[in-house]
């Protein structure tokens, strides 16, 4: 065959497509949907055996059967460290149970199951278990029609989660089906007889006692109304669930240990677990915080006076929890330290169309929904009020104009977006890396340009702080205190993990803050580093300074935002500046916020990750840096579209990158008040050198971050021959000198023949 022909077959043959879910029911191939698969008008009882589930494929399809009786499998999850392989099996499994319940994928399930799910689990129509000394690996579906006797088995490798049962995405997986098959009985008696013994309820019934009474009410006649608000925990009631969980765990082992399922043996590997824990490998923080308090109560469990080993009971077992385990709430580092106003909490399992998935706490610790639609009077009213501010900075700050206030708004929108932003996060991987996501902003700036006017400003449009002044740094800790200024950064990190998503606004962060490694720079790095890793939701950290203070690392910098707002206001205009700020202020209100986290968590609710991932235009200032506001834009973009606005010559259409400009005015101040200080090379004239430890002398500083390291976290790696690391930095003339925007010839002096 010629070479031609044989090429024309390839290039006719049609692309196979595969069917990623593979199906037979009845002997034969078929295509079905999850709604079919599980078919709750056919059938009206459920059981089944997952190894993993996904509360939105419950709410979505399980909920919808009357009786429902599930099993989850324990998460067995391979471990190679020899030291978990030589425990006994009933031991792995324990380990990994209370693993799960501090890592709180219990009541992580209970929150995100919709109000009607957990309806059903106070009525007892659905009923979830657990094992707590076996691995279930099982997957097996059981449904059946209570009246017309009519089942179906579905037996295959697929979990209850839209991954599984999905045939858009890339994931294999096959069933079997069968319709009335004899089987079905023969399943029920294995679930019934031999699953459901060696399993514990999921749920606490403490759990299912506190969702009663948060789901009912009383009206003023004391009789009792099921409300329809949406019921999730608080931080304390986290807490006392998993409290529970852990006791009920103990008492199941005392149960098995009385029936001989599980021997003595077993309990003395328990109460050895102390001894254990030095060989075990070294996880991060966070995870081996976990597994040293895991193994702590593995070890509370038993009695240590007893000479057969016993289970403790339920009221010293408690004990042993509190003692344990805190509220995985920020701590204070101190006693009077500033406290947050704002309590803002994102439960993306709850939103639905409309609906922000945004829960603020108020006084009396209860949760209530955040967000409303506003109305085109109330939205224009709010971008009217925007604007004003606008024309009071271009009317009375020296030299403002379009291109500054568009970091002001800039400013705004970073706000606006922020309760979101840990979602964006997630939806932009694996493309995007986290730290292109910064959630710290500075906002840098000269005394007297209204840094902390406009942190007021954003205090009123979120209206989430009770009207508050924006945090002072120098107040997080009082006066007086021992060590201040590194507890105010631990301070800042326990705020950071509260799940508390209003954003920290903090005014006159210090130069220490900057010029210390081992305080901004760690704290950057290390709280975006585990936000990023764990996914939890966290607040951004808006934080102005003196601009000349601002100095960071490349690997702080890259993971936070820098805005500047240095132009002064007119002293002469100090009254009448004073008055329209004042103005401004009082006419704004949180409608536009109100209605913005409505939109936004719509967009969330309803775009494919594909929209979360745009860059910007390459051959800008931006330098193609990931828009992670780009949602924030496309909203404000409609709010100036349905009020029949112009869309201000002000407005951002990308994001900014006013650290190089700011590092490249210090380079340009640096050169002309020091052009003798760059040394031509004489091998190469069209490189200079620069000792860049001139920069120390009678600088006066023995701690932190001296000059030298300032100015060469500023200077851009792109007029650098080589790295900038060295003393003796080779600059690259012409680019150096189009970077900083100075033409060397204009400059007079004896100096200047090293440019000829």
């Amino acid at each position: 065959m010629e070479k031609s022909k044989q090429m024309d077959l390839f290039n006719n043959r049609k692309p196979h497509k595969y069917d990623p879910l593979y199906i037979i029911q009845d002997g034969e191939k078929v295509h079905l949907s999850a709604s079919q698969i599980f078919d709750s008008d056919k059938y009206d009882q459920f059981l089944g055996v997952t190894y993993a589930v996904l509360s939105k494929f419950i709410n979505q399809y399980i909920t919808k059967f009357n009786d429902i009786k599930l099993v989850i499998g324990n998460d067995g999850s391979k471990n190679d460290n020899k030291v978990y392989q030589s425990f006994s099996s009933v031991n792995q499994n324990v380990f990994n149970s209370l693993k799960n319940v501090l890592r709180h994928r219990m009541t992580d399930l209970y929150q995100d199951l919709n109000d009607y799910a957990k309806k059903l689990l106070t009525a007892k129509n659905f009923e979830l278990y657990t094992p707590l000394t076996a691995v279930i690996h099982s997957k097996f579906y059981l449904m059946n029609n209570s009246k017309t006797g009519d089942n179906r088995i579905v037996v295959g490798s697929a979990n209850l989660s839209d991954r599984a049962f999905n045939p858009k995405i890339k994931q294999f997986e096959n069933i079997i089906i069968e319709n009335n098959s004899s089987l079905f009985n023969d399943y029920k008696v294995y679930f019934d007889q031999e699953l459901l013994p060696n399993t514990q309820p999921y749920f606490p019934k403490e759990l299912t006692s506190l969702t009663k009474k948060k789901l009912v009410k009383k009206d003023k006649n004391g009789n009792k109304q099921q409300i329809e608000d949406a019921s999730v925990l608080t931080p304390e009631e986290v807490k006392q669930a998993e409290k529970a969980k852990y006791v009920e765990m103990a008492n199941e082992l005392k149960h098995k240990l009385s029936l001989g399922l599980i021997v003595p043996k077993d309990l003395n590997e328990l109460k050895m677990m102390r001894q254990k824990l030095q060989a075990m490998d070294k996880m991060d923080k966070k995870n081996e915080d976990t597994k040293n308090i895991t193994l702590k109560l593995e070890t509370e469990m038993i009695n240590p006076r007893t000479k057969v080993p016993k289970i403790k009971d339920s009221r010293s077992l408690k004990v042993a929890y509190k003692k344990n385990v805190h509220v995985e709430v920020a701590k204070d580092v101190g006693k009077n330290v500033a406290q947050r106003s704002a309590k803002l909490f994102s439960f993306p399992s709850q939103r639905v169309k409309n609906h922000s998935g945004l829960f603020i706490e108020q006084d009396n610790h209860k949760l209530i929904p955040f967000g409303a639609t506003a109305s085109v009077e109330q939205i224009r009213h709010d971008l009217n009020g925007i604007q004003d501010l606008m024309d009071d900075y271009n009317r009375f700050a020296v030299d403002s104009d379009n291109r500054y206030c568009s970091r002001i708004m800039e400013i705004i929108l970073y706000a606006f977006e922020s309760p979101f932003l840990y979602e964006v996060r997630q939806k932009a991987k694996p493309q995007i890396e986290g730290q292109d996501i910064p959630q710290f902003l500075f906002i840098g700036g000269q005394g007297g340009s209204g840094k902390s006017s406009l942190l007021r400003i954003l205090i009123k449009l979120l209206g989430i702080n009770n009207g508050s002044d924006p945090q002072l740094y120098s107040e997080i800790i009082p006066e007086g205190v021992t060590r201040k200024k590194s507890l105010t950064i631990k301070q800042i990190e326990a705020w950071i993990n509260t799940g508390n998503v209003a954003p920290i606004i903090v005014d006159e962060v210090p130069s220490v803050f900057f010029k210390r490694p081992n305080y901004g720079n760690d704290l950057i790095v290390d709280e975006t580093n585990r936000c990023n890793d764990t996914g939890l939701p966290f607040p951004v950290f808006i934080g102005t300074t003196n601009s000349s203070d601002y100095t960071l690392p490349g690997r702080s910098r890259r993971r936070s935002y820098y805005l500047e707002n240095d132009k002064v206001f007119d002293t002469k205009y100090r009254q009448q500046s004073g008055l329209a700020y004042s103005k401004v202020l009082d006419e704004l209100d949180s409608n536009l916020f109100d209605d913005f986290v409505v939109r936004f968590s719509n967009l969330l609710y309803q775009e494919p990750d594909n929209f979360w991932k745009k860059y910007n235009n390459q051959n800008t200032t931006s330098n193609g840096l990931y828009d992670f506001l780009r949602g924030a834009r496309l909203i404000f973009e409609h709010y100036y579209k349905i009020c029949g606005l112009p869309l201000p010559k002000y407005f951002p259409k990308q994001r900014y990158n006013d650290e190089q400009e700011s590092g490249r005015d210090k380079w340009k101040k640096l050169y002309e008040s020091h052009p003798d200080w760059f040394i031509t090379n004489p091998d190469n004239h069209k490189n200079m050198f620069f000792d860049i430890n001139r920069l120390n002398v009678n600088s006066g500083i023995r701690y932190g971050v001296k000059p030298s390291e300032v100015y060469r976290n500023d200077l851009s790696p792109k007029v650098v021959v080589g790295n900038k690391n060295s003393m003796q930095i080779e600059i690259k003339k012409e680019p150096f000198f189009e970077w900083i925007g100075i033409n060397p010839n204009r400059l007079k002096g004896w100096w200047h023949r090293i440019f000829k």
